[in-house]
């Protein structure tokens, strides 16, 4: 079962991979974005294995590593034009 958006209301997509490039899980918009896991890796966390980047398709995504897997979110980027 992937995560869901009752579990993380923001996200509109997850993919959960390992440094193999083995897909562990996908969701939403997650399993569209499937090839783009080695942009992804090789990505930089900081030194709590945060990553943080904007995409051209309008999202932002949160990368989250630990030993050799890494998650991805992916966050609707707001209209900050919106009224």
């Amino acid at each position: 079962m992937g995560l869901s958006d009752s579990v993380i209301p923001e996200v509109e997509g997850t993919l959960i991979f390992d440094d193999k490039k083995n897909i562990i899980d996908a969701t939403d918009i997650g399993e569209q974005r499937l090839k783009e896991i080695t942009d992804l890796l090789d990505a930089k966390l900081n030194a709590d294995g945060y990553g943080f980047l904007e995409d051209d398709h309008g999202y932002q995504v949160q990368l989250w590593g630990e030993d050799d897997k890494r998650i991805a979110l992916f966050i609707k980027k707001p209209d900050i034009l919106q009224a």
